[in-house]
């Protein structure tokens, strides 16, 4: 059975002025396709991960999500359709994992704790010189 994109950019070409910042791009995205958009500053990843979540329209072309030409929608609209089905998360570097970030926070607990057990030797000392 042949599988339907959840989502497709079709001939998408983006311009800020006279900057043509994406011209015609084709991308369709599978269901369970896991993405990255990479390339140099200035390459347009942000402009289409930004078409693709609705905050921005291509100056051509389309897109769709689900069975949704979003590209075709009222800005009240989009706005609607934004909060129903738009998350982004943006991770800034390929070596941030889950496993890195429960590192840090476990660094951050570690250092937390020992200020706190610090405290409560500093206060234990007090308690002594007083009796």
């Amino acid at each position: 059975m042949a599988q339907t994109p959840i989502i497709v950019a079709e001939e998408v070409t983006k311009r800020f002025g006279t900057h043509q910042v994406l011209t015609r791009v084709s991308l369709p995205v599978m269901e369970r396709d896991v993405v990255c958009v990479v390339g140099p500053s200035g390459s347009g990843k942000t402009t289409l991960l930004n078409l693709i979540a609705g905050l921005d329209r291509p100056t051509e072309g389309e897109i769709r999500v689900g069975d949704q030409c979003i590209s075709r929608l009222s800005e009240g609209e989009l706005a609607k359709w934004r909060t129903r089905h738009v998350g982004c998360r943006k991770i800034n570097s390929p070596v941030q994992t889950a496993a890195s970030r429960t590192l840090a926070v476990i660094r951050l607990f570690n250092q937390v704790a020992d200020f706190v057990f610090r405290v409560w030797i500093a206060s234990k000392q007090i308690e002594a010189n007083r009796t």
